[in-house]
């Protein structure tokens, strides 16, 4: 018998509470009614019509999905929250069993006409920013719209700093329709909410600011501008273009480093030019196709391949003065003094210079004196004087004798001749190496900090 009245009191108590659930959604239902019933969706809820309905905007930032610098556009996921008063929507909780919150469709009563105004016309964006979310009413007439949005909006981006750039995009909102006498916006706070903003790999939430005015054209309406700024993270594009380039240069330079005659080294400059080039057209292919001001980092590329243009034609100069045959023709003067005196001091080889410009001074002059020393001598009087009686039985006559000397003296002194020309031409073309050397040397030195101060001047601009 006890357990049949247990049993009992539990379904009593199942029934009951059931009934008070059911009893409370039917007061809910009635309360609905009631205020949808005959309410003008068209009408501004205003006490009194020469006031402004007020509306507050509030805007949590969730996520920056994409951010497409070459269209301009950001994709962006917010969190909106708009509240106002209905006086329409106003009732007495202790008539409807102390029902104090209802939640309405937003096609039930009115709503402001609030848009993103510089949306780009996508699909997400074709009908009204807010989805069907419904819309929190109080009894004492507030209204709460919260709506998570997925917007794509308009962005102007500068890229004159890229990859170390920080961009700020508007998000602003306004009435389509209403006059600020109509209707007034008005942010919560000066600032829109990041707490709840998830990090980015590519971009950095540094803040979103709010700013509000009003817009006179073509009618006064008060508008809200909530400014995104994005700190970009540059480390991808610095293991990816910068420490590349910066190593594609410094061998493009060093090809001055290897011995002048070594033909490699146009092959080496070209090689690197090119390599350049494809990471220039790389970094064109990221950024918008604007006029309005060059990259640092596509300055950095086109001052780096004028200079790797110019180090392939001073390559190829140097290596034909480095083969350059002397002929019977020396350095000129002023060459002379210019390379071996300011540029050999400049590069450091004033030392090994001159060791071996005193070198090539006493070939020279040994080759001096082979050279005047057949025109000076005179055959040798005893061998002139030759008693041809006593070796008439070997000549027939004193004219051959004379003539086999004569020949014999033009040999000479022809070979002589010819020895010192030669001995002429290696040092003047042993010089002519020397003198391209001093030259390498210092296009070296001054390539090579030309380049470092570029790559210094051009990619620390954003730190100062």
């Amino acid at each position: 018998m006890a357990r049949q009245l247990v049993v009992f009191f539990l379904l009593l108590n199942i029934t009951a509470s059931g009934g008070t659930g059911l009893h409370h959604a039917t007061y809910e239902a009635q309360l609905i009614k009631k205020l949808v019933t005959d309410y003008e969706i068209s009408a501004r809820p205003a006490s009194d019509p020469s006031k402004a309905v007020n509306v507050t905007i509030d805007v949590t930032f969730y996520n920056v999905i994409d951010f497409d610098e070459k269209a301009q556009t950001i994709d962006t996921i917010i969190w909106m929250t708009l509240k106002w008063t209905d006086d329409q929507l106003m009732w007495n909780p202790e008539e409807y069993d102390g029902v104090q919150e209802i939640h309405v469709k937003p096609s039930a009563i009115w709503r402001p006409d609030i848009t993103l105004i510089n949306a780009v016309n996508d699909q997400r964006n074709a009908e009204n920013l807010f989805s069907e979310i419904s819309l929190v009413i109080t009894h004492n007439g507030s209204v709460r719209w919260p709506t998570p949005n997925l917007i794509k909006s308009f962005c102007s981006v500068d890229m004159y700093y890229f990859p170390f750039d920080e961009q700020s995009c508007n998000l602003t909102f306004a009435s389509w329709t209403y006059s600020i006498t109509e209707l007034d916006i008005v942010p919560v706070t000066l600032k829109g909410y990041t707490g709840e903003y998830q990090e980015n790999g590519e971009w950095v939430l540094v803040g979103a600011p709010v700013d509000r005015w009003i817009e006179t054209d073509p009618f006064s309406y008060p508008v809200v501008t909530y400014t995104i700024v994005l700190q970009r993270r540059p480390l991808f594009y610095i293991y990816n273009l910068l420490i590349p380039c910066a190593l594609l240069t410094l061998l493009g330079v060093l090809a001055f480093y290897l011995p002048v005659e070594a033909g490699e080294k146009v092959s080496l400059s070209i090689t690197v030019l090119l390599a350049l080039s494809v990471f220039q057209l790389l970094v064109a292919d990221t950024i918008p196709d604007t006029s309005l001001n060059v990259p640092i980092l596509g300055q950095f590329f086109t001052v780096t391949i004028c200079l790797l243009g110019l180090c392939t034609l001073l390559i190829a100069t140097v290596i034909r003065l480095s083969f350059k045959e002397g002929r019977g023709k020396g350095i000129p003067d002023w060459i002379h003094r210019f390379v071996f005196g300011f540029l050999s001091k400049c590069s450091c080889l004033r030392t090994v210079t001159r060791r071996q410009l005193r070198l090539y001074e006493e070939i020279r002059y040994r080759t001096r004196i082979l050279y005047e020393e057949p025109q000076n001598s005179s055959a040798n009087p005893a061998c002139d004087e030759i008693n041809t009686e006593s070796h008439h039985h070997k000549l027939h006559s004193r004219q051959t004798l004379n003539e086999i000397l004569r020949e014999l003296k033009g040999a000479r002194r022809d070979f002589t001749l010819q020895q010192a020309e030669q001995e002429m031409d290696e040092v003047n073309a042993k010089e002519w190496r020397l003198l391209a050397e001093v030259i390498n040397r210092f296009l070296l030195n001054v390539f090579l900090f030309v380049s470092i101060a570029v790559t210094l001047v051009l990619l620390l601009q954003p730190l100062y």
